[in-house]
């Protein structure tokens, strides 16, 4: 019989994500975690809120990387650029009710932006100056009606820009005409309609003021040809929960 050469199998360059070196990547992963338990231990130390400054915002606008950048550097750009800027407050006091810690973190973050001079109040004060047959409706989440004289049965609700179940001390009784209460489904249903038919992505504050808006002009208290104003106070980027 005569041999027969058999040819050797063709090694294969198996393709995976894993890390080139797993020990430096634990090393990582450890220091991540012992870092983000440092950033809530020490939160009580830090600004409950504090603006993008300039250079981080245009680091957000550079061309992207066309090679890997590595796990390293990539963790080091967030430290810099993200976790210092959350997109809400996760200061304690702010989550567990302290509402006038929450009003104080809102008006900081309106002063930030140049929007000292906007509130309910002034608004109110200015536009009942021009003219008293204005009408100037305050909104606010069902079960937390404390403008109306209504007790807080319902703490939590989705308008937290609106109602934090206490009076501000500026609060001025006689500028508010009347209170227009939210649900937290309407504010979900209008903030999906505002999307779908207006191509307007808000959060449940700016769709409970449209609410409101439809629920003034249709309580009689408006002339049928009356203008009703408001304000689309917020954007939809903090609220990804889709409704079933």
């Amino acid at each position: 019989m005569s041999a027969r050469t058999v040819p050797k199998a063709k090694k294969t360059i198996e393709k995976t994500l894993d890390p080139q070196d797993w020990s430096s990547l634990h090393t990582l992963g450890h220091q991540m975690v012992d870092d983000m338990l440092s950033y809530l231990e020490t939160v009580r130390e830090r600004p409950s809120w504090q603006p993008l400054p300039a250079e981080v915002k245009a680091s957000f606008s550079e061309p992207l990387p066309f090679e890997p950048q590595g796990a390293e550097s990539t963790y080091q750009d967030f430290k810099r650029n993200v976790l210092p800027f959350p997109t809400g407050s996760i200061h304690p006091r702010f989550g567990l009710g302290d509402s006038r810690y929450r009003s104080q973190c809102v008006v900081r973050r309106c002063q930030a932006q140049g929007f000292q001079r906007i509130s309910y109040v002034g608004t109110a004060r200015f536009l009942k100056g021009q003219s008293k047959d204005i009408v100037c409706a305050a909104v606010e989440p069902e079960g937390a009606e404390v403008l109306a004289g209504k007790t807080v049965t319902k703490p939590d609700h989705l308008l937290q820009g609106t109602g934090y179940g206490k009076i501000h001390p500026f609060w001025d009784p006689p500028l508010m005409d009347l209170s227009i209460a939210i649900t937290d489904n309407e504010a979900e249903e209008w903030r999906s309609l505002l999307a779908r038919l207006e191509g307007l992505y808000v959060g449940y504050s700016a769709a409970a003021n449209v609410l409101a808006a439809v629920k003034l002009l249709q309580s009689g208290r408006v002339r049928p040809d009356g203008l009703v104003a408001t304000v689309l106070c917020d954007t939809g980027l903090k609220y990804l929960r889709v409704r079933k």
